[in-house]
């Protein structure tokens, strides 16, 4: 799947703006500090993103500018937030004792939990995007 390279990103003010914006705002969820995450929220909605932003647009409008994915990028963060905000999530103190207490230990730091909790599935689920938009943010190039 094409995303742009961090380069990309960052030959334009605006991408790179967006992208520094979104891995800070990935970051503080991740470490579930809500002060900052809302202050990251607050910078996107002042770069006029919204949640779902660019997401009608042509796949080939994406292949040809960074701004416009990153834009589409924060637009599915926000729309990420919207559901955190209305689930019923664990924290991660909470998932690991989870794990450690009812989990069934196959390898070393892997476990197997029969029978999950919704707030349980929406933690793994949450992690799993932030990773993705990692990924589509290309943080580690």
């Amino acid at each position: 799947m094409y995303h742009p390279t961090r380069e990309q990103y960052e030959s334009n003010p605006r991408g790179k703006d967006l992208r520094e914006t979104c891995l800070a705002l990935l970051d503080a969820l991740e470490q579930e500090n809500m002060g900052e995450v809302k202050q990251h929220e607050q910078r996107l909605h002042e770069m006029d993103i919204t949640a779902g932003m660019q997401a009608s647009l042509p796949s080939e409008s994406y292949l040809q500018n960074s701004v416009i994915y990153a834009e589409w990028v924060a637009g599915q963060v926000l729309s990420l937030l919207e559901k955190v905000q209305s689930l019923s999530i664990i924290s991660r103190k909470q998932a690991v004792l989870t794990l450690e207490e009812f989990g069934e230990k196959v390898v070393d730091t892997t476990y197997i939990l029969k029978d999950p909790s919704a707030s349980f599935k929406h933690f793994v689920a949450i992690q799993k995007s932030i990773e993705i938009f990692r990924h589509l943010l290309a943080s580690s190039g």
